[in-house]
């Protein structure tokens, strides 16, 4: 591959994970759970470690239902997911979430060490470059905001999954609306973003 494609695909990796970290949602790429950087030789790096042995029958029936899936070459749908989430704690939540990312997981590590000699050297330099010498337009800004109003939303509504906001009513969008303006202060643009409200709503 010529020398100008190389550095190409070197720059868009750079900016593709450091997106995160542009809109200061994590420190480091490697740190967002949707990089998918973390999951190089690690299957739960956003969890503990499965042990069958000592799971739940729900967290068993889940792990069932996500290999099945997988297995028929079926995606997650809304409905599988919500069968998927339904009944279990906080922690196999998140380590179900893990075991989703990580059997669905499409990014090609191998590829990505080629690229850069090691999987360290890959981090180092994206850590070393979030791409901004490309100049392409992020009109979101500051993606902080989202992940304080996830969090209220999850204190707001704890039975609600995944964060969903497509499952909630208009009343509740328009209490968390109201929070998100009262207690986070946040801007109209990103709560209309987040609740999923058109303009002028």
């Amino acid at each position: 591959m010529a020398e100008k494609g190389v550095k190409r695909i070197l720059g868009n990796i750079a900016y593709v994970c450091n997106n995160p970290v542009a809109g200061k949602m994590n420190r480091k790429a490697i740190d967002n759970r949707w990089t998918l950087l973390a999951y190089y030789n690690n299957p739960n790096p956003f969890s503990e470690p499965i042990i069958r042995e000592k799971c739940s029958r729900k967290m068993e029936r889940a792990m069932k239902l996500v290999d099945i899936s997988y297995d028929n070459d079926e995606p997650l749908n809304y409905a599988t997911q919500r069968r998927l989430f339904s009944g279990l704690n906080r922690k196999e939540k998140a380590q179900i979430i893990d075991y989703v990312i990580s059997k669905y997981n499409f990014l090609d590590y191998d590829a990505l060490i080629n690229l850069y000699g090691s999987f360290e050297k890959a981090m180092i330099a994206v850590d070393s470059n979030a791409g901004a010498e490309y100049d392409l337009k992020d009109d979101t800004g500051d993606h902080s905001c989202y992940m304080k109003m996830i969090a209220l939303t999850r204190q707001m509504f704890p039975n609600l999954w995944n964060v969903n906001v497509k499952m909630l009513s208009d009343e509740q969008k328009n209490q968390l609306a109201t929070a998100f303006r009262t207690i986070l202060m946040a801007k109209e643009e990103n709560i209309r973003r987040f609740l999923h409200f058109g303009p002028g709503t």
